[in-house]
């Protein structure tokens, strides 16, 4: 039969279903991708879409590589788009964003991460991906971009985590209120919500005061105290340093010595060095 006839599309659907079977993953999502270019009727291509989905999912998982992140973002995007209602619709709007990045592809990786909806299960997470892929951005941006061009992806990528943490500890204070569109109905536990606002206010603390920026003062106002890490610490006595509170410094390094001293990590005092 010629392709494209809707016969040819049913065969090579057919073929798709028994590779599944079989387990032979990249030969059963090539079936079902050549069925829905040959035209499916509506519900065998949304299980076509559903099953070249699934299948790129376990390539990728199994056999990493930029291709076959690439590939799994291609069948999740045309999942999303082509049949919103699907059952794994959800999940793929946030694989998307998960496998661009796996691919190298930051950029992309970021705008995927911006379009998955609060009312998603993944919304906090791909909130967490979208900083994390504006600050790669930044980095790549290292030593060959303008200082301009450096300040502006440096203070993109502040932004993106100064909001994230501000919105995690949000979700801590106020409950989501029903049927509301802006408030994700999956906030994150009390547990990540710390871990999440630690995390973000230490990279966006670190972007302030990088060469970049050099706003240490600002750098400062996000940075907490009670955190003995050898990361935060270094972090807070170079702002110090760099305001000109040399005492205060001298006084940080005391306490967080002592702190080592009495029970902290053994490696605290080398990881400050390092």
């Amino acid at each position: 039969r010629p392709l494209g006839s809707e016969r040819n599309a049913h065969v090579r659907f057919n073929l798709g279903i028994c590779y599944l079977a079989q387990e032979v993953y990249d030969e059963a999502a090539d079936s079902m991708d050549q069925a829905l270019a040959d035209g499916l009727p509506p519900r065998q291509s949304e299980r076509a879409a559903e099953v070249a989905y699934q299948c790129r999912r376990v390539i990728s998982g199994k056999h990493p590589s930029p291709e076959a992140h690439r590939k799994l973002a291609e069948s999740a995007e045309r999942l999303v788009n082509s049949f919103p209602d699907s059952k794994l619709a959800e999940e793929g709007r946030w694989v998307i964003g998960l496998a661009l990045q796996e691919a190298g592809d930051v950029l992309l990786a970021r705008q995927a991460f911006a379009r998955v909806p609060a009312s998603s299960e993944h919304y906090w997470d791909a909130r967490r991906g979208e900083a994390v892929c504006a600050q790669k951005l930044h980095e790549r941006e290292l030593g060959r971009g303008s200082p301009e061009s450096l300040r502006r992806s440096a203070e993109v990528a502040v932004d993106l985590w100064r909001r994230f943490a501000d919105d995690v500890k949000e979700t801590q204070n106020s409950p989501p209120r029903k049927g509301s569109k802006d408030q994700s109905s999956h906030p994150p536990s009390a547990r990540q919500s710390a871990q999440w606002q630690s995390e973000a206010r230490l990279a966006a603390a670190a972007l302030l005061a990088s060469e970049a920026i050099g706003d240490f003062a600002e750098a400062l106002k996000l940075l907490d105290v009670a955190a003995f890490d050898a990361r935060s610490v270094g972090l807070r006595l170079r702002c110090f340093r760099a305001t000109g509170q040399s005492e205060v410094a001298k006084q940080e390094l005391l306490s967080f010595l002592k702190h080592a001293a009495e029970g902290g990590s053994p490696d605290a005092v080398l990881n400050l060095a390092v």
